[in-house]
């Protein structure tokens, strides 16, 4: 079913029109909520605290992680392994 435009001098009848609201409101929460997450990684991106709130063990980017805490975790992991 093709949707056509309507002309400008006809109303939006209330069925037409909520959907129409609810579906601006949900995009519109969506693009907030995206710059929102992309202002939180700039903001966090040399903080020297972990940005995944995670401990380092369960952490996917642990391998690599180049933070003090990290590095401390690693050196503690060492010390208790036997041997």
């Amino acid at each position: 079913m093709i949707h056509t435009a309507k002309p400008q001098n006809e109303k939006m009848s209330r069925r037409e029109w909520l959907p129409r609201c609810v579906r601006a409101g949900c995009l519109t929460a969506m693009a907030v909520f995206g710059v929102g997450q992309v202002y939180k990684g700039r903001r966090l991106a040399n903080d020297p605290n972990c940005i995944r709130l995670n401990t380092c063990n369960d952490c996917v980017e642990f391998g690599g992680c180049k933070l003090d805490k990290a590095e401390t975790f690693r050196e503690s992991q060492k010390k208790d392994l036997p041997g």
